[in-house]
């Protein structure tokens, strides 16, 4: 019996797979990734060590699921070889190519940590909600949105902020050419709606795109059944 071991996103909690765990075949566990309100990692290597960490506290086989920042931690988990019988990211960017790339990224990212620190954990969450890619979360239910809230503005904002000083886009290795060469089965799945992630699902190596209909960036709110779907009918294809 599977093991579905899911990665939460950055400013997220285990409760963002609240509605999807129910729904998944096998067995599931969602652990708190480090800096949400436990003390964070130092650098994107670390957060991979902690999750081969996690992987090896879960009985094989292994069904790497991971949204977003999660998504990436995954997918360094993966470049590093680890063992595991399938992997989804979910709205996932495998990384930067560029020096200017990298520079532009970790302003963006230094300005979330300030606001994080100065001003804290409720003026971040109004920020952060209000980009536009999570317009589209406009659609999900308002208790859905209100439990994410919720659970957003529980987070302490000094210990959220040494994550995304460690998580950011900027500080990982680009991990597209390595994510080419993976040999487990891996699925990339995005919202059709999100068009800057349908563009980066290209040419990935991916042994399978999902694009997921009517949804954007977060599929966990917005089309937590369709994900289930998707999380099951290819973990339980693969080989």
């Amino acid at each position: 019996m599977v093991t579905h071991l899911l990665v939460h996103g950055f400013a997220g909690t285990p409760l963002a797979w609240a509605e999807i765990v129910p729904r998944l075949s096998g067995n599931a566990t969602a652990p708190a990734v480090p800096g949400h309100n436990a003390p964070a990692r130092n650098t994107f290597a670390d957060y991979v060590d902690w999750l081969v960490a996690e992987v090896s506290l879960v009985a094989p086989p292994v069904h790497l699921v991971g949204y977003s920042a999660g998504g990436r931690i995954v997918a360094g988990a993966l470049a590093r070889g680890i063992e595991c019988a399938a992997a989804t990211l979910i709205s996932t960017n495998l990384g930067l190519g560029s020096e200017r790339e990298r520079a532009e990224r970790a302003v963006i990212d230094a300005a979330w940590s300030k606001l994080l620190r100065d001003e804290g954990i409720d003026a971040f969450t109004d920020a952060w909600e209000a980009q536009p890619i999570f317009a589209s979360q406009s659609q999900a239910s308002e208790s859905r949105r209100v439990w994410q809230r919720m659970s957003r503005t529980s987070l302490a904002p000094d210990v959220l902020a040494d994550a995304m000083d460690a998580l950011s886009l900027s500080r990982m290795p680009d991990l597209r050419a390595a994510m080419r060469a993976i040999r487990v089965p891996w699925q990339l799945v995005v919202g059709a709606l999100d068009t800057k992630f349908v563009a980066l699902a290209k040419g990935t190596g991916a042994t399978r795109v999902t694009e997921l209909a009517g949804c954007g960036h977060n599929p966990l709110i917005e089309a937590p059944e369709a994900l289930a779907v998707t999380l099951n009918n290819f973990v339980n294809a693969a080989p």
